[in-house]
Parts: C-alpha cells; structure tokens; sequence
C-alpha cells in the first residue's frame, strides 16, 4: 500500500495540525509542499477537489476541507471522542479556532493597507480579549492545566488544532511582538499550558525540520 500524501503550500496554514496529527501517530506520509508559481497548473489537474488545498491521499481515498481531515484522522486513531458531551467540547475548540482564523486573515489580505491596519486594530482589541477569554474560562473551569488536555485525559482533534494555532500566532517568532502580549492578557494560563506542550512535543512536530519556517 503506498504511503499517505499530504499535499499544501510550503506553509504552516490549515495544514499545519494535519501534520502535526500524522507525525504524532507515527504515520509514514509524504509531505508534499507545493510551490506558489505551481499552483495554478497544480490545481487543474483534476485531483483537487474545489480546486484547494490541503488534500490527504490516504486508504485509498482523495481527502479534503482540512477539519473533516481532522476528523477522519482522529477516528482513525481514537483522538476524536464519540460521546456526546466530549465531542461537543472538542468541537466547540475546532469551531472557536475557525471562527478566530477567518477574522486574522482579514488582517493580511488584500492591497489596501488601511484596511488591513484596521483589521488588525478590531483583531486585538475585540476578537482576542472574546476568543481568549472565553477559552481561559473553559480551560481553568474544567482543570485542564492538571488534566492535561483540552478534552477529556487523553489527546483529541482539539489539542492539535489549538496547539497548532498558537505556535502559529501568539507564540510564533514571527508574530509575537504583535499578538503575544494580547493573549497573555486574556488567556495566561492556557497559553504557559501551550508553551509547556510545544516544547514537550517539540521532537515529535514543533520543530524546523518538519513544519515550513
């Protein structure tokens, strides 16, 4: 059976927790980074559908949309729960982080400029203190930071895709001198839990051998 092909740019993006799902569980997969000037011819050639990405090509099927990759990748492996009140929880962090990811792009989008100075300006002052604090409360609320995951006590869906985001945005390199001290207002003890799983699974993922710088 050949292996798995996980095909997006040469991006952390929505791909970004996909990877993080397959080197977790030690899946053998083709990391297949597409370059921008390729796109256009790539995407005609009838494998992707929607013309986007990511795909995954795994057990024989062609798979897209990034969460319900996640999700078939979490049955998969038993880190998407199927009673009902763990997979409320683990789909209430999938959509929170959707929903913050659609307002960030708006922020980098797009030629004008001003326009995108003001989305960054509404993107700190009202959609992180909203998001952030609303997460802090789930976390703290529920125990989590002794517990150890988001969902439950054991890894879900939820802890990839949080931990992907963050890496991403409040506490990546790139991006913290913008979002970190925000976050950190709103959402302290979530993001030193972040910090801690970064760096513990930073052989297995967060690492720059295996995510695009």
């Amino acid at each position: 059976m050949s292996k798995p092909v996980l095909s997006y740019f040469d991006l952390n993006g929505r791909a970004d927790p996909i990877r993080f799902m397959l080197y977790y569980n030690g899946v053998d997969f083709e990391d297949n980074r597409i370059p921008r000037e390729k796109w256009i011819e790539e995407k005609k050639s009838g494998k992707f559908p929607f013309e986007q990405v990511p795909i995954l090509q795994i057990d024989g099927k062609t798979l897209s949309q990034s969460h319900s990759i996640l999700r078939y990748l979490g049955a998969k492996y038993d880190q998407y729960p199927n009673d009902g009140d763990r997979l409320y929880e683990v789909c209430w962090w999938l959509d929170c982080i959707r929903d913050i990811v659609q307002k960030l792009t708006t922020t980098v989008r797009g030629d004008d400029e001003e326009a995108k100075n003001k989305a960054r300006e509404e993107f700190l002052a009202t959609t992180v203190p909203k998001y952030a604090s609303k997460w802090e409360s789930n976390f703290v609320s529920n125990n989590r930071k002794e517990r150890g995951y988001l969902v439950g006590d054991s890894i879900t869906v939820a802890d990839f895709v949080v931990l992907s985001f963050l890496a991403n945005v409040a506490l990546s390199p790139a991006l913290k001198d913008k979002y970190h001290a925000t976050f950190l207002t709103h959402a302290p003890e979530l993001l030193k839990w972040a910090e801690t799983k970064i760096e513990h699974y930073s052989e297995v993922f967060f690492n720059e051998e295996r995510r695009p710088s």
